[in-house]
Formats: C-alpha cells, structure tokens, sequence
C-alpha cells in the first residue's frame, strides 16, 4: 500500500475500499473483486480484507448477494458518499465535447460531485447503463438517432427515476433538455452577413444515411432563407456515417467542384478549417475573394490565425444550465420538463470581409 493509516490493518484496508469508492472506482452498484483479489492487490491476507468488507457491509456502503458476490450499495446515503454525474459522449473525438467536458467537470465538482464518463459508439453500448445504474443524474449527448435507441433503455432515461438532461434537439427525448437556439443563431448570422453584402451563402454540411429525416439546421436554414428573400442558400452537403469525420470529404468536394457564386461558406469547426485548406489549394484568398464563418461552436478558435469568424453559443453557460436543471429536478422529481437554450453570440475575426458586390454597391448603402 502507498497511502499511510493508522490502526489496525482491517481499519487501514477498510479506509482504503472506501477512499475508493468515495473517489467513483468502485461506483454504486458494481460488483467489487474479490477477497482474494483484494488481498493480493493490497498486499494483506484474506482474513483482514474479510474484516474490512464486514464493516463496511455493517455501514451500509457494501451488500452481499450469496454465490454471486459483494457489490457497492446503491442507496448510499449522499450525507456518506459524494454524488456521482453520469456523462455520455460518442466514442469519437470532437472539440465542442472536449470543452463541454471540460466546463462540466469544474462546475459540478465545484458543488461537490463527482464526475463518470461513458464514451459510446451506439445506444445499446452496455457503458451507458452501467453509467447509468451507478449514477446520482445523467447527461447525454447525442450518440446516435432517437430511432436506434433501444425501447428499454428509452424507458428507463424518460421515467424521471433521476435526472437525466440530454443536449441537443429537445424533440429528441422527453426530458430536460439544453439546446444551442440555433434558430436565433441563424438569424444572427444572416444579419451579419447582410451588412457586409454577402447574398449567396454556402453552407456546409453532413449528410448522414442512416438518418430518414432531413437535419433540423437544415431546415432552419431553409425556413429563415424563405423570409429573408435577398439571400440565396446553396447546400455543400457530404454523405458520411455520423461517427466518421467529414473533412475529408468537404476538402475533396470543393477541391473538385469548385463553390460556384457563393461569397462566402458557413460550416462547423472542422469543416471550416477543410474548406480553408481546399481554397487556398484551389488558389482562392480568404476572406478577399471568399469569407469563412465557424457555426455553432468556439473551441480552440482564438488561437487560430487568421481568427475565424463565427456565430458561436458558450459551452461554459451551457453546463451551468445543466448543473440548474439536476438540481431543480432533484429538489422536485415531478416539475414539468424544461429546455432551456444558451443564446448566440457573433465575432467577425479576420475571415470574414466584404463581398465584391458590396464594394461595387458601397456608395448605394445597398447592403450596409
């Protein structure tokens, strides 16, 4: 053992098993090795891990099931042992999950929790319920469609047994849901791009095959393109399974096909940073000749150069909402659901520049 004690070695190991579970390695309701394997780890016989595992069983941190083992209580009392946040993610990296973990984390240890993660690459991934069963409240980022999703596992995260908050779509799940108003986003960045005459806009996206329905931004864009009738949308979509990156595929496209009138292309992040690389390849200046704008999140941007542009929500707000909405739900399990959205915010960085038209129209006052 490396950490110090006092007492009897039964004391010392007991103190041990519950440091750990304190700490979230051994989580409510999993099973804990057994004695001999404790024994061997932690370098004491099998008669004190026995006296260890009694009381702590006596305590209530620990219960025996006969021929099957000794597991860690689920109905711990929180006066006894921290509360653990559940946090689901795709099994795929992306830099809006990263700092979305990141803020998630700080806020909620700060109130004194403690935080687990799941990485996933389907619904039916047995890590989402372990998670689950182990956990004080759930959040859930979008894995996969509502569709694939397991009717058991749906049943249980929208029964309220605890509180579960999903972000993304609130028509996903009927549960607390926090969502970027990606609405207000659009229209924000439409006026910004009206000021300085961009009226062909390029949006970049994702087509996903094994989903039936058209994306919601999509249909977003389409909606507020039909009531501002001075601009023109014109899709840059790439087909490829939700899990896998799309850069790939917006690089080659641009690359081979060119973006036709278009002033100016809106995308994601990572889809940005490809349709930069496929420009200047192609011998396009930004944002002399083409501007770019990131939508929808920041991540690493500001140390980015040139700084891109972009209509962003903040990941930070976004898990202070999250913290409000467990809180509230656990002080009253029967409230009508909420959906809360963080509001956008726009920057203009340095890739973003007027269109040619609009130099052209400058002294008309046309687009400014």
């Amino acid at each position: 053992m490396t950490r110090q004690y006092s007492g009897t070695k039964a004391q010392q190991i007991r103190d041990e098993l519950l440091r750990q579970i304190r700490i979230g390695n051994f989580p409510r309701g999993s099973q804990l090795p057994s004695e001999q394997r404790l024994s061997e780890q932690l370098g004491v016989s099998h008669m004190t891990v026995r006296k260890a595992v009694a009381d702590l069983t006596a305590s209530g941190y620990l219960r025996k099931e006969p021929r099957i083992g000794t597991f860690i209580n689920e109905e711990i009392s929180g006066s006894k042992l921290q509360k653990q946040l559940g946090i689901v993610c795709p099994a795929w990296p992306h830099p809006m999950f990263n700092e979305s973990m990141m803020h998630l984390s700080r806020i909620f240890e700060r109130e004194g929790w403690i935080c687990r993660y799941a990485f996933a690459r389907h619904w039916e991934d047995r890590m989402i319920e372990e998670v689950w069963k182990s956990s004080d409240a759930l959040v859930l980022f979008p894995i996969r469609s509502r569709e694939q999703i397991p009717p058991e596992l749906l049943q249980r995260l929208e029964s309220q047994e605890k509180p579960v908050v999903y972000v993304g779509n609130p028509d996903v799940f009927r549960t607390d849901t926090v969502s970027f108003d990606d609405e207000a986003g659009i229209g924000m960045l439409l006026r910004e791009l009206r000021k300085f005459g961009h009226t062909c806009i390029g949006r970049l996206s994702q087509r996903i095959p094994e989903r039936k329905l058209r994306p919601r931004d999509e249909r977003l864009f389409l909606e507020a393109a039909a009531e501002n009738p001075w601009c023109r949308i014109v899709d840059f979509d790439v087909e490829c399974p939700y899990f896998e990156s799309p850069v790939n595929a917006v690089y080659r496209k641009i690359r081979e096909q060119g973006i036709g009138e278009c002033t100016v292309l809106a995308g994601s992040y990572s889809m940005i940073l490809a349709a930069h690389a496929a420009l200047v390849d192609s011998g396009f200046r930004v944002p002399e000749d083409v501007s770019l704008v990131v939508l929808g999140e920041n991540g690493d941007l500001q140390f980015l150069r040139p700084r891109p542009a972009h209509c962003s929500f903040s990941v930070e707000v976004q898990a202070k909402l999250i913290l409000e909405l467990v809180l509230r739900r656990i002080a009253d399990p029967d409230r009508p659901v909420r959906n809360p959205k963080v509001p956008p915010c726009f920057y203009h960085g340095e890739t973003l520049a007027e269109s040619h038209a609009a130099i052209r129209n400058n002294n008309t006052g046309e687009y400014r």
